[in-house]
């Protein structure tokens, strides 16, 4: 019973991704076409800068909020988080 269920959730995810990524294809070659090779340019490299600067920001944010927080909130957070 529970590996049917697991199948079926894992089927949905799979069919979720093609969707999704069919759908990035698509936005992707209609935006070029009406940006243009310019100004879709400008667009993926604002985003390639941002896609590239997220992780050390939320990185940093993380280490600040675990600097604020006291060791035994930490270590109590961390506790209950654990199964």
């Amino acid at each position: 019973m529970k590996n049917a269920k697991v199948f079926t959730n894992a089927k949905w995810i799979i069919i979720c991704k093609i969707i999704q990524s069919v759908l990035q294809l698509l936005v992707g070659m209609l935006s070029a076409r009406y940006l243009g090779p310019s100004n879709y340019g400008l667009i993926n490299y604002a985003a390639s800068i941002t896609a590239f600067a997220m992780p050390i920001m939320i990185s940093c944010a993380v280490q600040s909020v675990f600097q604020f927080l006291d060791t035994a909130t930490v270590q109590k957070a961390l506790s209950l988080s654990t199964p």
